[in-house]
């Protein structure tokens, strides 16, 4: 799928807008982050990546507006003299209007993420003490990696429990979780280790057995352990459940998973929470169609929890409804904490989440199409 990014760049005065040819500056990819950043180079330098200020389709492509620090190449149009409709497609300038007020003395919004702000990269980058190339930034986290090859993120005040969970996590169970070097939970920054593994992604479900092999052993040591987790940082989403409540990563999917020689590291713990571990059993299973291949997901956790098969696949199917349904609350509290202009990036997802949940109390699988 094309994607077109439009790029909003300052100049080291602030009193202008980087243009190409009367308009910002664009680039088509297909790929990630560096990708992009690589492509804007030529037309903008390497000025700090800020934010994804919107994102539009047209027809089957994306097109999106990307801030950027200040810029140190290109032709400018004056802040006063900049017109959006002149420089970025329509679907592009409401954003591009807002953030041309900005620049002109208008409030940032409270809950824009410190790593959307000019500055904050030279600070992480001194925390860390090696400069840092962007993997991933959104409203909720940025991922960044040094040259030794390890891994900084900073996540955003609702998860700020993350680094001294995983910190926690990593002490006791070294092999299950990435190595944690240092954290700094004040500000919600975590250094970690590299770890090696396979993405299970695009591999057949029934291969993930490990990853609800690993979560069990996760489940069952900090079951009873909820002062001890609350005071770490984790959430308290304690509902009620048939099996005991107990430290639950909250967004277990393929894509929070490395497998190596038939064993699961299971990282980005920024839902952690304590609540019921059917949702982590739930969530990984997410739109898992084939059957077997669920069976012998639900076998591999019951197996691990010392559970008999039979009695696992009754608590789940009493309780996969209510897992999505944790997931709909998530999804509140989230777009309740983001900035005004950064709630797009989940718009719907609450509603979609209850849906699911009606799905499987009205006996239906739920559709991630719906």
């Amino acid at each position: 799928m094309p994607w077109s990014h439009y790029a909003v760049v300052p100049t080291r005065d602030g009193n202008a807008v980087v243009t190409v040819d009367g308009a910002l500056p664009c680039v088509e990819t297909e790929g990630g982050m560096p990708e992009m950043l690589t492509a804007f180079e030529p037309l903008i330098g390497l000025p700090t990546y800020l934010r994804l200020a919107a994102r539009a389709r047209r027809g089957d492509d994306v097109i999106d507006l990307r801030q950027f620090d200040v810029g140190a190449v290109g032709d400018a149009v004056p802040l006063g003299d900049a017109d959006p409709a002149r420089l970025a497609p329509p679907e592009l300038r409401p954003a591009l209007a807002r953030w041309l007020a900005e620049q002109q003395g208008a409030p940032v919004p409270e809950h824009r993420p410190a790593w959307a702000r000019p500055g904050w990269l030279a600070e992480a980058e001194r925390w860390v003490g090696a400069p840092l190339d962007l993997v991933r930034s959104w409203p909720l986290s940025a991922v960044l990696r040094s040259a030794r090859g390890d891994w900084f993120k900073a996540v955003f005040p609702l998860f700020g429990g993350e680094p001294a969970v995983t910190e926690a996590l990593a002490h006791a169970h070294p092999s299950l979780v990435p190595p944690v070097l240092r954290i700094d939970p004040t500000r919600g920054w975590m250094l970690m280790g590299e770890v090696r593994g396979t993405d299970p992604s695009g591999a057949p479900p029934a291969t993930w057995a490990p990853a609800l092999r690993t979560v069990a052993a996760i489940h069952a040591a900090w079951s009873g352990r909820a002062e001890e987790l609350l005071a770490l940082g984790a959430q308290d989403r304690r509902v009620g459940s048939t099996l005991p409540e107990t430290l639950v990563h909250g967004d277990l999917n393929p894509g929070n998973v490395l497998l190596e020689d038939g064993r699961a590291v299971i990282f980005d713990w920024s839902d952690a929470c304590v609540a019921d571990p059917i949702v982590d059993v739930a969530l990984l299973l997410f739109g898992v169609e084939d059957e077997a291949a669920r069976v012998v997901l639900l076998d591999a956790y019951a197996d691990a929890r010392s559970l008999p098969r039979p009695e696992l696949r009754t608590i789940f199917a009493a309780s996969e409804a209510n897992a999505y349904l944790h997931q709909a609350e998530s999804y509140r509290a989230i777009c309740d904490a983001l900035a005004p202009d950064d709630r797009w990036w989940f718009e719907g997802e609450e509603e979609l989440w209850r849906t699911w949940a009606s799905d499987v109390l009205a006996g239906r699988r739920p559709n991630r199409g719906t």
